[in-house]
């Protein structure tokens, strides 16, 4: 099994007879990949202990803890291989205690808005997971770079499938096959 430049993946099963044709499969669920460098945030706030938890699907990972910081510098990075599906960033900033971490806020970032050449830098308002005054400004500067399959290159893998297969002749040799049993029976 390969990946082509498309992420597809690339299968070709050899037949347990020299007679026969090797089958090839195209598995079009494309996959992408998504990198994030999470780089501080503001809190508007009093220092606290903070890091941050990101998420997609059921994959995370998190920053260092930032002791005592009203303006925490993390300059993390995170990448991530997407499954079919997957198309939303979860940025949770959180605040460390000595037992507990409780969650201030966050924010879901659709990752079809920044597929791009180049990373995208922004700052993002997170939403108020504790309903406290204090933490009703805070925001993180993210840089979010995504390469998600189109549905241009889903089509061109499809008609990839199709051309190889046409070339190799393998729909008429496995029609042929399934004649010739017929017959017999």
């Amino acid at each position: 099994c390969i990946r082509d430049r498309y992420q597809r993946r690339v299968r070709v099963d050899l037949a347990e007879s020299t007679t026969s044709p090797p089958v090839l499969c195209f598995d079009n669920e494309m996959t992408g990949r998504v990198r994030l460098r999470v780089h501080s945030a503001d809190l508007h706030t009093n220092a606290i202990d903070s890091f941050i938890e990101v998420k997609v699907g059921s994959s995370t990972g998190q920053t260092q803890v930032v002791k005592s910081s009203a303006a925490p510098v993390w300059n993390f990075l995170w990448e991530h291989e997407l499954e079919p599906g997957q198309s939303t960033l979860k940025v949770t900033l959180r605040e460390k205690g000595h037992f507990w971490a409780s969650a201030i806020g966050y924010v879901k970032i659709k990752l079809e808005e920044f597929e791009t050449e180049s990373p995208e830098r922004n700052w993002f308002v997170l939403n108020n997971e504790t309903k406290k005054k204090k933490y009703e400004n805070c925001r993180v500067l993210l840089e979010i770079q995504a390469e998600l399959p189109s549905s241009q290159e889903k089509a061109k893998g499809s008609s990839v499938a199709a051309d190889l297969a046409k070339i190799l002749g393998l729909g008429k040799d496995r029609e042929k096959e399934k004649d010739k049993d017929a017959e017999k029976v």
